[in-house]
């Protein structure tokens, strides 16, 4: 369990370092006239990918989940530590749908379908993983306000 706990760690330093340019090298970025999209490509990135498909590359291997094999990450995602991370995140997240999500989406069919069918906007003021349950109260939402 260490391992994946270090693992854990060291994948949350590669998200922030992914977002982090030096100041010399934001001058070096293409313009929005360089490309069709008007984003601008992260420089060095082998596939020259956007820079929400690489920080989207990011957040799934940091949960554990599969990558593009286009992704500059995929090799990673072949370490034996990475997949056995990869085999209790899943697991985790099987036993927490199996245990809580289903319960809670069970007891809002069954007592609040009308606002679910009805209400389209959910606000909700907080912040933190508590943002789950929220979500499954009040399925399918169109409007989500932090």
């Amino acid at each position: 369990m260490s391992r994946c706990r270090v693992l854990f760690f060291v994948m949350l330093i590669v998200l922030v370092s992914a977002g982090a340019l030096p100041c010399d090298a934001q001058q070096g970025l293409p313009s929005a006239a360089d490309n069709q999209s008007g984003l601008a490509a992260l420089p060095g990135t082998k596939n020259q990918k956007q820079p929400l498909d690489r920080y989207n590359d990011v957040a799934l291997y940091i949960a554990g989940m599969k990558v593009s094999e286009k992704s500059d990450l995929y090799s990673l995602t072949k370490n034996p530590t990475w997949q056995h991370y990869a085999s209790v995140t899943s697991d985790t997240w099987s036993s927490f749908t199996k245990t809580k999500i289903r319960k809670i989406a069970d007891w809002a069919q069954a007592e609040i379908p009308d606002i679910n069918r009805d209400c389209r906007t959910l606000f909700y003021p907080f912040s933190g993983p508590d943002f789950l349950y929220a979500t499954h109260f009040f399925l399918m939402p169109i409007l989500i306000f932090f």
